[in-house]
C-alpha cells in the first residue's frame, strides 16, 4: 500500500517549489529586465542570453546559460507582467517588449521584420 500525503502537505510542497527563487535566478531576471528597459523591444532569446553570459563571465563564472533557462526566465517575467511577447506565424522569432510600448510600434516592428525576411528570401532565388 502506498502512503498518500494529506492534501495540505501536497499544496505546501507545490507552493514552495513555485516560489523558490535563488540568488542567481533573481539576478538573471533583473539583468534581463534592465536590458529590456534599455532597448524597449528585443527580438529573440539570444540577446538576453548574451547579456547574462557576458555579465557572469566578467564575474568569473565559467558555465553558460542554456536556451531553456532563458525561456523559463522570460516566462517568469511575462507571468509577472514585466514584459510582453508577440510572435507572428511567418516569423518564428518572438519579440519581447515592455508593457508601456504602444501596440502600433510593436506591429510596425513585426511588419518590418517580415519585409526584411521576404526580401532576403527573394534575393536567394
Amino acid at each position: 500500500p502506498q502512503k498518500v500525503k494529506p492534501p495540505h502537505a501536497q499544496q505546501r510542497q507545490v507552493a514552495s517549489k513555485d516560489l523558490l527563487m535563488t540568488y542567481y535566478k533573481l539576478r538573471r531576471i533583473n539583468l534581463m529586465a534592465e536590458y529590456l528597459q534599455k532597448h524597449r523591444m528585443v527580438e529573440g532569446n539570444f540577446p538576453f542570453a548574451k547579456v547574462i553570459k557576458d555579465t557572469e563571465l566578467s564575474e568569473g563564472k565559467t558555465s553558460c546559460i542554456s536556451n531553456k533557462t532563458v525561456r523559463n526566465l522570460l516566462k517568469v517575467l511575462e507571468d509577472t507582467g514585466r514584459l510582453c511577447s508577440e510572435q507572428t506565424d511567418a516569423a518564428r522569432v518572438k519579440v519581447y517588449y515592455l508593457p508601456s510600448v504602444p501596440e502600433s510600434e510593436v506591429k510596425g516592428f513585426l511588419e518590418a521584420r517580415l519585409r526584411t525576411k521576404a526580401k532576403k528570401e527573394s534575393q536567394k532565388e
